[in-house]
């Protein structure tokens, strides 16, 4: 009888660390990201008599994001502002055309263009609790999320040594403390050669001071 009691107490225990998903080592604040893409400019250069053709991809932010965190990531909000036109021409002010929502195991979307909200699940937050003994060894969601991935490197970003993970041959990933500085997708060749980025998220502003609203996460 002892023992069914010492398991049971075990067991919820365990559950009640599982439920409790805390990502990030930072307890709460805001980042503003920059969201790039390309616009691919070709044309022919001449030397010395000969031509050649060139390609080139030139970034430009098309998006501005504004994300906010607290209790070390159990909920977050984030905000996305559309800032320039297809092909980088920026707009006389940006139109905000989304939010999201992290709490629980629901992920909340709302497209402001449709003035529309949709309740996906939070795939992340469910994994990690359900590979909970992993996730705690390996203490990061992104190890956990993108399993056989490991940090192999670091890069300065605003400051902050950010872990790098080279995730696949289509995505970069660079963290601080959990948080994502900066998330690189690439283009490949058919046989997963990597061509060029193809989208790049980068913060440009973090402030982990930042005294934070509570009624964003309602």
């Amino acid at each position: 009888m002892k023992k069914i009691i010492q398991f049971c107490f075990l067991f919820i225990v365990v559950n009640l660390l599982a439920q409790d998903f805390k990502p990030y080592k930072v307890k709460s604040g805001k980042i503003v990201y920059e969201k790039y893409r390309y616009s691919t400019h070709s044309g022919f250069s001449s030397k010395n008599g000969v031509e050649t053709s060139f390609s080139e991809q030139i970034p430009y932010v098309a998006e501005q994001v504004i994300y906010y965190w607290d209790n070390f990531g159990d909920i977050a909000f984030e905000e996305i502002y559309k800032v320039s036109k297809f092909g980088g021409k920026p707009l006389l002010e940006k139109i905000k055309i989304a939010e999201r929502l992290w709490t629980g195991d629901h992920r909340y979307y709302f497209n402001a263009e449709e003035n529309k909200v949709s309740d996906d699940p939070y795939h992340l937050r469910i994994k990690c609790r359900e590979n909970f003994q992993y996730y705690q060894i390996k203490d990061s969601w992104i190890e956990t999320q993108y399993m056989g991935t490991e940090k192999s490197a670091t890069k300065e970003i605003l400051g902050k040594e950010a872990d790098y993970y080279r995730v696949d041959k289509f995505q970069d990933l660079y963290a601080w403390k959990g948080l994502v500085l900066k998330n690189e997708s690439f283009a490949t060749t058919r046989k997963g050669e990597r061509l060029h980025p193809d989208r790049t998220k980068i913060a440009i502003e973090i402030d982990t001071l930042f005294e934070i609203d509570k009624k964003l996460f309602n």
